[in-house]
């Protein structure tokens, strides 16, 4: 069970790509084409994504769409919070422009986080962990029924 905790959050912390503070507009790096995904990070009960919008551009000032998620990733920590806000496909390596449209004030606290996706490896490890406490209780039970049961029979 710790092998897996422990590769849960190895998974989550290899999933980061970049870190980047909320601001209006900003350079960012993409080493690899592909599938991403765009997350707000700050204090719990904070408002300060709400009402925001974001929009990508390549150097040539072509939008790169950027979608809104339906079922949002939440990861919750002792520190904050972690909301996916969009998603979006890179065409290809290079620095792009992210701009964010209504920028609120944010504090040190409040960030942005852009990451490959990593739900479907996330609700793999959370449906491992399920299935490692249940084998973990299942156990428990048993010896200690195999321990009282011999004394109750005499």
């Amino acid at each position: 069970m710790v092998l897996t905790i422990r590769s849960l959050l190895r998974t989550l912390r290899t999933s980061v790509v970049a870190t980047l503070p909320l601001v209006a507009e900003q350079p960012v790096t993409f080493q690899a084409a592909g599938p991403y995904e765009l997350y707000g990070e700050g204090s719990f009960g904070s408002s300060v994504f709400a009402g925001l919008d974001f929009e990508l551009n390549d150097a040539e000032g072509r939008v790169v769409p950027m979608h809104r998620v339906l079922f949002r990733t939440v990861v919750r920590s002792f520190s904050g919070v972690r909301l996916q806000l969009r998603t979006f496909t890179i065409p290809r390596d290079g620095t792009f422009t992210l701009r964010v449209l209504g920028a609120a004030h944010a504090t040190e606290r409040e960030r942005l986080i852009i990451g490959i996706p990593a739900r479907a490896r996330i609700i793999a490890h959370v449906l491992a962990l399920v299935m490692l406490g249940i084998i973990t209780i299942g156990s428990l039970v048993a010896t200690i029924l195999l321990i009282v049961q011999p004394t109750l029979q005499h």
